[in-house]
């Protein structure tokens, strides 16, 4: 090749790599032009922004609504009737063992509306006036059940303040229990699994007692001891007299009453003091009788509203006995509780037993308080 052709070309590619260099120069230059740009952009913008929250101030607070204080509290509310609806449900499953939790107080009280009642709030026997209560036990018993029949009995007939002047009559056994005219019956039998251990029927004529029947049943308490047998019988004869329950925690400590509900029987098989004050709101007390040491003066008798002379006595009319055939063995056999299904009213339910009560008409009711079975 000749000489002036090569240097041409070499020329020739030098001036080429020259343009190349320079654009890429500008190229990258103008990059570098472009991200200076771009940051200057990206902080002005930062400092209008924060311009702007400046003017604006701090947010403004959000007003306590009624749905706003909703949203906070019905969902606390929900967390702890769960948790309390549980820890009810494990109570009341006599296998767990419960801690004593309490705010104040028990805090897992079954609401009992025997308890906590005063004299006037309950039913009682219509004395006339007299002082103390004269009322005839009939024994319908069979044979296993007498000493604890009598010893029973003795132990209501010798309260201090002395209210109860009770007198027993020995009778048939009678698995019925029918009821008799201004007495209180005591019966026992195989009733089968009722759901009741002890059960006892107050008829009730225009607010007052006219008879009581109280069943022992032997379906849970042939094998039970002396003193769950002698616990139950004291409990449903002590409804007998009108008595409420003096206490329904069945977790606290015994009061040591036989109207106390408890897990613990050989504590409480016997009536005691508060029992029969309360007896003596009532009934007053028996007048005293003349000592060597004077006339001692017996507590005067709480008034009777009641126009019916203390010397006589009500018969229960066919009509309420038919009545009382036909709807209570409704209420005796059902396990399964949902009692109002046969036109009975709850009026307590809990673990331990129930409440329930039954217009019959013309002035005439029917209360029923069911003992629930107990495993020793």
């Amino acid at each position: 090749m000749p000489m002036h052709l090569y240097e041409d070309e070499s020329l020739a590619q030098e001036v080429y790599q020259e343009e190349n260099d320079v654009q890429f120069a500008r190229k990258v230059e103008q990059e570098l032009h472009d991200e200076e740009l771009a940051r200057q952009l990206a902080r002005a913008e930062e400092r209008a922004l924060a311009a702007e929250e400046r003017a604006r101030g701090p947010p403004p607070t959000r007003p306590w609504t009624m749905k706003r204080v909703c949203s906070y509290v019905v969902p606390l509310v929900i967390v702890v009737l769960g948790v309390v609806a549980l820890l009810y449900a494990m109570r009341s499953d006599k296998t767990q063992t419960i801690p004593n939790i309490s705010f104040g107080g028990s805090f897992f009280e079954d609401e009992d509306p025997w308890q906590g009642l005063k004299p006037g709030d309950v039913v009682r026997w219509n004395n006339g006036g007299a002082g103390g209560l004269e009322l005839q036990v009939v024994d319908a018993l069979e044979s296993q059940w007498e000493d604890i029949f009598h010893a029973v009995v003795e132990d209501w007939d010798s309260g201090t303040p002395k209210v109860l002047k009770l007198a027993t009559q020995k009778a048939g056994p009678d698995p019925d229990c029918e009821p008799i005219d201004n007495k209180s019956k005591v019966c026992n039998s195989d009733y089968g699994d009722t759901q009741w251990r002890g059960i006892n029927q107050v008829l009730i004529q225009n607010g007052y007692i006219i008879s009581t029947t109280s069943k022992m049943n032997e379906y849970y308490l042939k094998k039970s001891s002396e003193a769950q047998k002698r616990y139950t019988m004291c409990h449903e004869i002590g409804h007998s007299f009108g008595l409420p329950h003096s206490d329904e925690d069945f977790f606290n400590a015994d009061l040591g009453n036989c109207m106390d509900y408890t897990s613990n029987p050989a504590a409480n098989i016997s009536p005691d003091e508060s029992n029969f004050k309360f007896l003596a709101d009532l009934y007053g007390t028996v007048p005293a009788r003349r000592t060597r040491r004077g006339l001692v003066q017996a507590q005067q008798a709480p008034p009777v509203a009641s126009s019916r002379p203390s010397s006589s006595s009500t018969s229960i009319p066919d009509a309420i006995r038919q009545k009382l055939k036909d709807v209570v063995p409704r209420l005796e056999n059902r396990a399964e509780g949902n009692a109002h299904e046969d036109g009975w009213r709850l009026l307590h339910s809990s673990s331990q037993g129930e409440s329930h009560a039954m217009s019959l008409g013309n002035g005439w009711s029917v209360e029923m308080h069911k003992l629930s079975p107990f495993e020793e």
